[in-house]
């Protein structure tokens, strides 16, 4: 599921389960790995990974959640956006439904929210 805040986002769903934020046309491209959308429970990873897209221009901010089923953060990081991927790995101690929610400003300050949902599940 792929959502914005200002409801300016045409985030983009790559083939290789990446998301392109913001996609407005003068914007700075900040670019969101799309979690797998079912594990498993102690065994499987949720896997955030952001990477900013070098020779586009513009901010490199970004804030990564991931949300336990009780609404709790079990993982957070921000700062700026690397020019090569990096990848973070969450594994799941709750059955049910995780969110990876991620924030990204584009050139004129307009925040862009963009949450993935990722099912646990037993064995």
């Amino acid at each position: 599921m792929v959502r914005s805040v200002a409801g300016l986002v045409s985030a983009l769903l790559l083939g290789a389960g990446m998301a392109v934020v913001p996609a407005s046309s003068a914007s700075a491209i900040v670019m969101v790995s799309s979690p797998r959308s079912h594990v498993r429970v102690d065994v499987g990873h949720i896997r955030p990974a952001v990477w900013y897209r070098d020779w586009d221009g513009g901010p490199r901010a970004y804030r990564v959640r991931v949300i336990n089923p009780r609404g709790h953060v079990v993982f957070a990081r921000h700062g700026r956006a690397p020019m090569r991927w990096r990848t973070w790995s969450v594994t799941p101690h709750l059955v049910g439904t995780y969110r990876t929610v991620y924030r990204v400003e584009d050139r004129s300050g307009t925040v862009h929210r963009v949450v993935f949902r990722t099912h646990v599940r037993c064995g």
